[in-house]
């Protein structure tokens, strides 16, 4: 802190710890910087004029708060959002200037750009260091994506996988037909059907047998009525109790 003539009021002491290594700090520099290029903070590419900016934004639950943190190799700030009940709660941010919700991504990232630009104005453009390789990473992965399949043309495409069960078509007619089932399914009914079958063709051969009686019957009397010949013979004369005497004798 200093006074208006300059001279230092107070300077504050402090016992620096270092928190990460400076290569980890590089390399989470470099993912911040997604952010405000082509994530939720993306408004200050205009803002800041190309300048190399990180940060990260933030919203609570229920938008009852609203964060941007971002820096650049010179200066870092940090704008937050509260809104506080009568009871000294936090209530959900009233919505205001056309701001369906309040989120980190609107009015603390618009805030945030005012502060910086003018805060940075005249000053040289730093950029961030690339990103480094650590000495515990391993260019393995821990996921290993599938191969790709391979390539397959129009003709092929179309069949079946062999690995894929046979058609539905093929299991069906390996099954016994459906009248032999039924029959080992149920033999009652056709020992039933048998025997009506039997006596229905009984009972036709006696029909028959009846019916050729019956015309032998009848044969000899139609014989003894009618000759082909002579035609229906004239029933025998009465019997009379005169002589019969031939015609020689009359004459």
């Amino acid at each position: 802190m200093t006074r208006p003539d300059g001279s230092s009021r107070h300077e504050h002491e402090i016992e620096e710890t270092q928190a990460m290594d400076e290569e980890v700090a590089i390399n989470a520099t470099v993912a911040l910087q997604g952010p405000p290029k082509v994530g939720s903070a993306r408004s200050l590419a205009g803002v800041m004029d190309g300048r190399p900016v990180a940060g990260k934004t933030g919203t609570s639950e229920s938008f009852r708060s609203a964060w941007f943190v971002g820096f650049t190799p010179q200066l870092v700030t940090a704008v937050g959002m509260f809104q506080p009940g009568e009871d000294g709660s936090e209530e959900t941010l009233t919505p205001f200037g056309g701001a369906q919700n309040m989120t980190g991504g609107t009015f603390p990232t618009d805030i945030w750009g005012d502060i910086m630009a003018p805060s940075l104005e005249g000053q040289e453009m730093l950029d961030f260091p690339e990103r480094v390789r650590l000495d515990n990473e391993t260019r393995e992965r821990s996921y290993v994506p599938p191969p790709p399949p391979p390539p397959t043309t129009g003709r092929l495409s179309r069949r079946r996988s062999p690995a894929r069960s046979p058609p539905r078509r093929k299991s069906r007619a390996r099954s016994p037909p459906r009248r032999k089932s039924r029959a080992r399914s149920h033999p009652r009914r056709s020992r039933a059907r048998s025997r009506l079958r039997s006596r229905a063709r009984s009972l036709l051969r006696s029909r028959r047998r009846r019916r050729r009686r019956a015309r032998t019957a009848l044969a000899p009397a139609v014989t003894s009525a009618t000759t082909p010949e002579t035609g229906p013979r004239r029933p025998d004369p009465e019997p009379t109790d005169r002589p019969v005497t031939s015609p020689d004798r009359d004459a």
